[in-house]
């Protein structure tokens, strides 16, 4: 099996000047706008809660790093699932537009490249899935 098969990549450009793209990322109110029917999490790091999608499903989530204006990125399963990292990650196209790039791999995906790349297992998923 290919790596990349299991690795899910969005994009879109957003009418939204950085800072309020930011608070769409960082807001749970706001994220309940667009990623969750409920977002019971604080965006900052090492904080842990769930959020429930609109299906009903609830994952356990952990925010595993926070570059402000930047990145989110969250640790999250729903019960008998493996544990994937979604990462949120803004650049800003221009005053008035904002690219949001979604990128969700399984945990497992980020420590096997990790292994590989620095031939350990001390790796920082995030810093990884960015590159």
């Amino acid at each position: 099996m290919e790596l990349h098969q299991d690795i899910v990549r969005r994009e879109v450009v957003l009418d939204a000047e950085p800072d309020a793209a930011w608070a769409a990322l960082t807001d749970p109110a706001l994220l309940e706008t667009w990623l969750a029917q409920s977002v019971d999490v604080d965006i900052r790091e090492g904080a842990e809660g769930t959020i429930t999608d609109h299906d009903g499903t609830v994952r356990d989530a952990v925010v595993e790093e926070v570059l402000p204006g930047r990145r989110v990125a969250l640790r999250w399963a729903a019960p008998g699932q493996d544990p994937t990292i979604v990462e949120l990650t803004l650049d800003p196209v221009d005053e008035a537009r904002t690219r949001l790039v979604v990128v969700e791999v399984p945990v497992a995906v980020v420590r096997a490249v990790s292994t590989r790349l620095i031939g350990s297992d001390a790796f920082r998923g995030p810093a990884l899935v960015a590159a």
